[in-house]
């Protein structure tokens, strides 16, 4: 017995857990762009005093709070946090322990290559 295609749920070929058109898609992503904004205007110079502590530099605070914002700005699925100033504050966190990592890396190598001066 063949199913009554006005039954079904969705045209065939399509995928029900697309959204039509893209529409509820582009106003959740609008939604979290205000959303970012907001904690923006409201913690960056913060997470910039914050990150300043840490790496006891004012440029590398600066590039990273602004790489951490970028990172959050950039979520495929933004919906699925729900606490974005903690996300924003472990992503700037993270961002400089990698960052001290490969500063340390790089001084160590340096130590151990041999210099010649020939």
């Amino acid at each position: 017995m063949t199913p009554d295609p006005a039954a079904l749920p969705c045209e065939l070929g399509t995928d029900p857990s697309t959204p039509p058109e893209g529409k509820p898609q582009e106003r959740l992503n609008e939604a979290h762009s205000v959303r970012i904004e907001e904690l923006f205007r409201d913690e960056y110079t913060r997470l910039v005093h914050y990150m300043a502590a840490r790496t006891r530099s004012w440029a590398e605070a600066r590039d990273i709070a602004a790489q951490a914002f970028a990172q959050v700005l950039e979520m495929r699925d933004p919906g699925s946090v729900s606490f974005l100033k903690a996300y924003v504050y472990r992503a700037a966190r993270n961002l400089a322990t990698d960052r001290a990592k490969i500063a340390a890396f790089a001084v160590l190598t340096c130590i151990r290559s041999p210099i010649r001066n020939r």
